[in-house]
């Protein structure tokens, strides 16, 4: 062993065994203290009475508390100190009160007998030593087994779970704690006031009976809300939107009727003084805290000014459009950061398909990056959605062998020992400029890959992700600035039910991305529409905003975080040559 690396090799298996060594020297040091004591009883060559039976029970019951409030916090310690308190306890009493050997032999043996099921619960029906808290000690020396526990996928493919088997013993999520507060939002403003006036006034002009009763101001736009007569018919009123725009001196005049769950005429009009919706108010948000699910993102705030999230698990897919300067790309940093945030390396794992080079470059060196790391090649982008393909194959097997129907399911079987393997984290894949993976050519894909090659081109590939990725536990995030039909294609489009459009410059391009008009009249900075999956009623609402700063702080925090280690069975991507895969050897 080289000599200079002994310190670090040192704290590496302290930090691996340390889930051993604290209750441990709990143990040995309230033995100690018992020790002492009876020595001191003895010294004094006095009868222990009531006094000194007080102090002992106390200073016992204070030393469990102590060890309770100390390695208690951490999950599923709390039963384990526990155990370790009451054999402790029972020390104390042994070397305090029977002057028989016999008898403190046999009340030591009592009192370690009670941690003896928790010992033994987490080193049976799984392979290789597990610690207290029942997580897998990795081996110190990891090797590729060419002869898994699970044949999860034909020879040569690239199937294997994406973490190679052991869960993170101190994996910790960073939190929303380096992500900034938003502006304090207002539910009516002078602003708000005057445009009421300026509307009713052109109802009157058009001699149309009806009157704004009511508002609610967003962050971006604010929807005013217009009840016509008895008798009015409401294409009458939407025709008015020129009208309408002209009084307000605004060309971004958004109509729909009704409203959803009101008999009234929604118009929508920008706000002269927008707020600001950051993720870090989106994410600390009720809606975002009482769902622990790890693929849970922020997307920002509705026209109500209710925080909308988004489970990625259950779009299972999602389109992201817009024009440049809209906030397509913060809002693909917003997914990112808000998964970084709430999951570790474990349950998530990101595969990053930047052909642009630099808009995901900050995320390089993060735990959560699939081996792949963050892939800018777009003849190798299409490699990789091969090989994901490769192992939704590999997952499917598993599952089929497992007798299960979702990955979630055969999660649940191998960590309660029902499934010999290792479980499977999600598995995200972000495409940030589909456009560019379109436009390659087959002679360019023969070119790289080789000229036998006859596998599954960007289009085909996609669509098989999409159709049969969710019950893998993989996601599709795709984005594009061109949303035109030669990008986004029918086909696509029909295995992603979830879209989100931002501003969009045509009505073309709205409607090729949500199927209906309405992205075109968005006034951009993160004004979007979200159609949901399972509906086709399009929600306004505006992105949130993470700048830079919190993007560095929340990677960093990341960075501490204990990494799993690389598979043994590298992509044939990764041995093609070239720095065209960021991140992948970490």
């Amino acid at each position: 062993m080289d000599e200079s690396r002994f310190p670090s090799e040192v704290r590496a298996v302290v930090a691996e065994h340390r889930d051993i060594l604290g209750p441990v020297g709990w143990m040995l040091g309230c033995d100690a203290v018992a020790v002492l004591t009876w020595l001191a009883v003895r010294r004094m060559d006095a009868p222990l009475d009531d006094a000194w039976w007080t102090v002992l029970a106390l200073a016992a019951g204070a030393g469990i508390r102590v060890a309770w409030k100390t390695k208690g916090r951490r999950r599923n310690h709390r039963y384990t100190v526990l155990c370790w308190g009451l054999a402790t306890f029972w020390a104390l009493i042994a070397v305090t009160w029977s002057p028989n050997i016999f008898m403190q032999l046999a009340l030591f043996g009592g009192g370690y007998w009670l941690a003896a099921p928790h010992w033994g619960r987490n080193r049976i029906t799984h392979k290789g030593p597990r610690t207290l808290r029942g997580h897998l000690v990795p081996d110190p020396e990891p090797a590729y087994d060419p002869e898994p526990d699970l044949d999860v996928a034909p020879a040569g493919a690239f199937a294997t779970p994406v973490v190679s088997g052991e869960v993170l013993p101190d994996a910790e999520v960073p939190g929303t704690g380096s992500l900034k507060a938003g502006t304090v939002p207002r539910a009516r403003t002078d602003a708000t006031n005057a445009v009421i006036s300026k509307l009713d006034g052109v109802l009157a002009d058009c001699g149309i009976d009806g009157q704004v009763v009511g508002l609610t101001r967003g962050p971006t736009v604010t929807r005013y809300k217009i009840e016509p007569a008895r008798g009015v018919r409401v294409k009458t009123v939407m025709g008015l939107e020129d009208d309408f725009a002209l009084a307000t001196g605004t060309e971004q005049v958004r109509m729909l009727a009704p409203v959803p769950g009101e008999s009234v005429i929604g118009l929508e009009i920008p706000n002269t003084d927008r707020e600001i919706v950051t993720l870090g108010d989106v994410l600390r948000s009720a809606a975002a805290v009482n769902d622990p699910h790890p693929l849970l993102v922020g997307l920002g705030k509705d026209v109500e000014g209710r925080t909308v999230v988004a489970n990625l698990g259950k779009m299972p897919h999602i389109l992201i459009a817009g024009e440049t300067g809209s906030g397509k790309s913060v809002c693909l940093n917003g997914l990112i950061v808000s998964i970084l945030s709430r999951a570790t390396p474990d349950q998530v794992r990101l595969l990053l398909i930047d052909p642009k080079r630099v808009e995901l470059a900050a995320y390089r060196g993060v735990p959560h990056l699939h081996d792949l790391g963050i892939v800018t090649h777009p003849v190798k982008a299409i490699l990789a959605l091969r090989e994901v393909c490769a192992e939704m194959d590999g997952r499917y097997t598993a599952m089929e062998k497992a007798g299960v129907k979702h990955i979630d399911d055969y999660n649940r079987n191998v960590r309660a020992g029902k499934v010999a393997g290792s479980a499977y984290p999600y598995l995200v894949v972000i495409v940030d400029e589909l456009a560019d993976l379109m436009v390659v050519s087959d002679a360019d894909l023969k070119l790289m890959a080789g000229d036998g090659d006859d596998g599954l081109g960007v289009e085909a590939a996609i669509i098989r992700i999409a159709q049969l990725a969710r019950a893998a536990g993989i996601h599709l995030v795709l984005a594009t600035q061109r949303p035109s039909v030669d990008v986004v294609k029918g086909t696509i489009k029909a295995n992603i039910p979830a879209r989100l459009a931002f501003a969009t410059a045509s009505l073309t391009d709205s409607r090729v991305i949500l199927d209906q008009p309405g992205a075109e009249k968005l006034i951009g900075q993160g004004d979007a529409l979200f159609i949901p999956s399972g509906t086709s009623r399009a929600i306004r609402l505006q992105g949130a905003f993470v700048d830079e700063d919190e993007i560095r702080a929340v990677v960093r925090a990341c960075r501490k975080e204990p990494a799993p280690r690389p598979d043994g069975r590298r992509l044939t991507l990764l041995h093609q040559g070239g720095n065209d895969t960021e991140g992948a050897s970490r």
